[in-house]
This record gives C-alpha cells, sequence and structure tokens, in this order.
C-alpha cells in the first residue's frame, strides 16, 4: 500500500494487482495559453477622397502566442512522449484594399 510505484504482474485470476485505481500517474498542474490575437485599423476615407480607393483596413494576427504553465513539457496538452513538438507561432500581417 505505500509503494512508490505499482507492482508490476500478469494478468491472471489469481493476480489482479493492475487493476487497482491508482492516482500515480496524476499531476497537480495549470497552465494559461495566449492562443489568438487579431488587430486590425481602418484608414480614415477622406485620405482617400482623390483617389480610387475606398478603403484600406491593416491587420496582423498571431496563432500560439505563448503558454504559461508549472509543467516542465513543451506543450501542456500533448502527450508525454520525447518526440512531442512544440506548437509553431505563426504571424501574418495584411492589407485589405476596397476599390
Amino acid at each position: 500500500p505505500n509503494a512508490e510505484y505499482p507492482r508490476i504482474s500478469l494478468f491472471n485470476a489469481e493476480n489482479l494487482n493492475n487493476t487497482v485505481e491508482s492516482t500515480m500517474w496524476t499531476k497537480n498542474s495549470w497552465y494559461i495559453r495566449l492562443n489568438t490575437i487579431q488587430l486590425s485599423y481602418d484608414l480614415p476615407e477622406k485620405l482617400f477622397d482623390r483617389t480610387f480607393i475606398r478603403g484600406l483596413q491593416l491587420f496582423a494576427t498571431a496563432y500560439n502566442v505563448y503558454s504559461w504553465s508549472n509543467l516542465k513539457v513543451i506543450d501542456p496538452l500533448a502527450d508525454e512522449k520525447a518526440d512531442s513538438m512544440p506548437l509553431t507561432r505563426n504571424i501574418n500581417f495584411g492589407l485589405s484594399l476596397k476599390f
């Protein structure tokens, strides 16, 4: 009852050690993720009074910006396997013209 790890045994009718519930794999953890930021700015229409442009919008979007966690893993939502890769951070800039 006070072992650090559950006992390894083969499943058979007399030995049911691996069916006992255990809290060994339970962790007290937390994380918060800033997942998406989207910013946009519409330039005033009066800037384009003498042109054929009717509107201009500048925008930027960022995905997977940052994660805070007390876990020492790359991604709190990923499996704890050694082959898990971190999420890519994507930042997009653009403009939208109205004619």
